[in-house]
């Protein structure tokens, strides 16, 4: 694509002076050894450990050539760093270097340059060192390439349903900020602005945008609503209470630990067509995994939901970076009738020992666990059958079982999860193949009493006629689509 273009904004100031900003996009020119580092930390099994320690090392791991990348990553640091768990340089690093469809001339900063009374020396003073960028950066904004799923399922008499698939191509809008030196001076605007015309104007990696999407807090909507014309799609969310000393003992119950990355159960399950299959719970494992997990992930939410489309190299660089080992996997034993591991699907076949059935990442946030990641192959894997031995280890790991105090009585935490996920259980928990009420095997969820908490944060503006808006698609009387960005994929 052309490289977007350089222009000047003189803002006047209260006390008379004025300020020229250099509106420009990074300059980027990665060495393969410092790219392929922050792409694959760990290519079997990436763990937090190395992800920490990957961070530690980002300053000193982007090249020379890269210090454009590297004084952008340092500013968005500063500027987060009021946060209660503030992003280090590395986190803004690792999200550009391991994104496949990362561009830095879509990365866009206005850089303060000294009081001049024109362009020209303005342009000469944010240049220096032999023609290296210069200046400092005043506020940033990033667009991300995505592509956007849109099923449109049909029901006809004899054949049951089928879906056809659409796709949307999408700028995504994240990183934005400004320092509090230059707050108040509509710097955010100006990016903003400058952004949508890019989305508007040209091809981007040869694909006209069809629309704008973002993620903004309450304080904020109303601002990307006046400036871009953003407007809120709701992303339906619950909130359920987990009972953790029953689920302790469903876990001791059931899963012996073998290592620190793997975890072996010892039951055996009735699956699809009477199958008997045992089970383990392991880290995934990158980039061994990806195959599988990326068409599961197409059948389970890409076919169902306005979600983010996953390719194997998005899965291999961006989500095993952006999980580590918070990402488990559950795999049959046996082999299953997965959709994913079969020719006819375009799979590879395996030999069944490594066949994924479901996967599962949490996070804490605040005094709740989130359901950051989960899918699972629902051809032959209930989703009980996945949280039930997916769920307390992921709450294991983070440490749930050490905070609790046995003298409490019933300790009790909330997750947060997907509504689309809370209805496929309570569906399951009154339909099997044998009419049993199946609600016991996930006990310690209550699931029955979930209370919505839904997400209005993710804004969309539509930039192509021709097709429905993301808007319309969802809030339409007939068929409506749900829409669901899982926060792997946020930005």
């Amino acid at each position: 694509m052309v490289m977007p273009s350089s222009s000047y904004h003189t803002v006047d100031l209260p006390d008379g002076t004025s300020t020229i900003y250099q509106l420009r996009s990074l300059i980027c020119a990665p060495s393969v050894e410092v790219e392929e580092k922050q792409r694959h930390p760990n290519d079997t099994a990436t763990t937090t450990t190395d992800a920490v320690d990957a961070d530690a090392d980002a300053d000193t791991d982007i090249a020379d050539s890269d210090s454009d990348i590297r004084n952008w990553t340092k500013f968005c640091a500063s500027v987060f760093s009021y946060k209660l768990d503030p992003p280090s340089p590395s986190y803004f690093a690792r999200h550009f270097y391991n994104d496949p469809r990362g561009d830095a001339s879509l990365i866009r900063v206005l850089v303060a340059t000294p009081a001049t009374t024109t362009a020209a020396a303005a342009d000469a003073a944010a240049n220096d060192n032999d023609g290296e960028k210069g200046g400092e950066i005043a506020s940033s904004i990033r667009i991300f390439r995505r592509t956007l799923s849109i099923p449109h399922h049909h029901s006809s008499s004899g054949t049951g349903s089928s879906c056809t698939m659409h796709y949307m191509e999408a700028g995504g809008i994240g990183e934005v900020c400004t320092s509090i030196n230059h707050r108040r001076r509509g710097l955010s605007s100006i990016l903003l602005k400058d952004a949508i015309a890019i989305m508007n104007s040209q091809p981007l990696e040869g694909e006209r945008i069809s629309c704008s999407l973002l993620h903004a807090s309450p304080d904020f909507r109303p601002v990307y609503s006046k400036v871009g014309g953003y407007r809120s799609v709701t992303s339906y969310w619950s909130v359920v209470p987990v009972r953790w000393k029953s689920l302790l003992l469903t876990e001791s119950e059931t899963v012996a630990r073998l290592d620190d990355t793997n975890a072996a159960i010892s039951e055996s399950e009735k699956i699809g067509g009477g199958t008997t299959s045992s089970y383990i719970v392991r880290n995934a494992k990158f980039p061994n995994d990806a195959p599988q997990l990326q068409q599961l992930h197409h059948e389970y939410s890409e076919k169902r939901l306005i979600t983010i489309v996953r390719s194997e190299e998005y899965w291999t660089r961006y989500v095993s970076a952006e999980l580590g080992d918070t990402l488990w996997v559950l795999c049959a034993k046996q082999p299953s009738t997965s959709i994913s591991t079969t020719a006819a699907a375009g799979g590879t076949p395996n030999n069944g020992e490594d066949t994924i059935v479901a996967w599962l990442s949490l996070r804490k946030r605040g005094d709740r666990y989130q359901l950051r990641e989960f899918g699972v192959n629902r051809r032959n894997t209930s989703t009980m059958l996945a949280m039930k031995y997916l769920l307390p280890v992921a709450l294991n790991q983070l440490g749930v079982n050490s905070s609790m105090d046995d003298n409490k009585g019933e300790d009790v935490v909330s997750l947060l999860l997907p509504s689309i996920v809370v209805s496929d259980v309570q569906h399951e928990m009154t339909t099997s193949s044998t009419g049993v009420d199946n609600r016991n095997e996930v006990a310690f969820v209550d699931f029955d009493s979930a209370v919505e908490e839904n997400d209005d944060g993710w804004m969309y503006i539509h930039m192509d006629n021709s097709q429905s808006s993301v808007v319309e698609l969802t809030t339409r009387e007939a068929d409506p689509i749900q829409h669901l960005i899982w926060p792997t994929d946020s930005f």
